[in-house]
């Protein structure tokens, strides 16, 4: 049971650890790639975006997950008798905090009820593992057949692009400083990508949406739509998404992204098994220093 328990405080204290410091690191980042980032396509801005809000819990949790507990199974004895201290504690209770909060948001998005003849012209998917198109009659009545063809189609793309799924993702994310505006930009990302999307292959799409844009815009009250669906117009300003509309970006070259990625993961795997003695050494030193 002690080995069990020393086991999971452990694994949680670093993962808070983990938390903390690539949060810090992520603050210092955001400045000096959003410049980088504007210059991207929407589609790729999006993803980057996407994968730097996860960054702090996704890195915190391979580290945790990945490295440390394996690390501690196998270089610890079962009859260990290393003391449980109450700063570990302490900070171990913090990663528990982190993980619950996560899955309660996640569990608890607080959608109300959903009325499609509400004032706000809607057109969203709701739902991230089985979604659902909603149009308000509103839309139906105001827009022509081709611009809700195009909106359907927009919202086809978010279907496509798991975007609702990577919304319950983000809510699960520990509620950092900079993650609003990181948040906020992957929204806007998204919503140039799926535009760009449903536009693909159809020229006359692009003012079909542009005008849908306009309309929804003219129509829309003060939105109040809720947290986790993609809505085709949820509220705010249009001219960036119009402007993309009417004077597309070229194509973006050939990504061999994935392929560094499978490189930096085996160079990483390898590096992980050539240091675990040390990690071991690491948890080891410090478990005896913390009060």
């Amino acid at each position: 049971m002690r080995y069990w328990l020393l086991a999971s405080t452990v694994t949680l204290s670093s993962f808070a650890i983990g938390v903390s410091l690539l949060a810090v690191a992520e603050a210092m980042l955001v400045p000096v790639l959003a410049r980088y980032f504007n210059a991207r396509p929407p589609s790729g801005r999006a993803a980057s975006l996407l994968w730097l809000r996860l960054l702090p819990i996704a890195g915190a949790l391979a580290f945790a997950a990945a490295m440390v507990l394996p690390t501690f199974l196998y270089y610890e004895p079962a009859n260990t008798d290393e003391p449980l201290t109450v700063t570990m504690m302490l900070i171990a209770a913090a990663g528990l905090g982190l993980v619950a909060a996560g899955g309660i948001r996640i569990a608890h998005p607080g959608l109300p009820a959903f009325v499609i003849d509400e004032p706000f012209p809607t057109v969203a998917v709701v739902g991230a593992l089985r979604p659902t198109l909603f149009v308000s009659e509103r839309v139906l009545a105001e827009c022509s057949a081709e611009e809700i063809n195009a909106m359907v189609a927009h919202e086809r793309a978010h279907v496509a692009a798991y975007d609702n799924l990577k919304r319950l993702l983000l809510r699960g994310c520990p509620r950092l400083p900079f993650a609003a505006a990181l948040e906020s930009a992957w929204s806007a990302a998204a919503e140039e990508a799926a535009d760009a999307a449903a536009a693909a292959g159809h020229p006359d799409r692009r003012f079909d949406l542009a005008n849908a844009l306009i309309r929804l815009a003219r129509l829309a009250p003060e939105p109040n739509l809720p947290a986790g669906i993609s809505a085709f117009y949820p509220g705010g300003g249009i001219e960036t998404r119009v402007r993309l509309l009417l004077n597309p970006d070229q194509p973006a070259r050939r990504s061999y992204r994935w392929l560094l990625a499978a490189a930096g993961a085996a160079t990483i795997a390898a590096a992980f098994i050539a240091s675990a003695p040390a990690i071991h050494a690491a948890m080891e030193a410090l478990v005896r220093v913390v009060p």
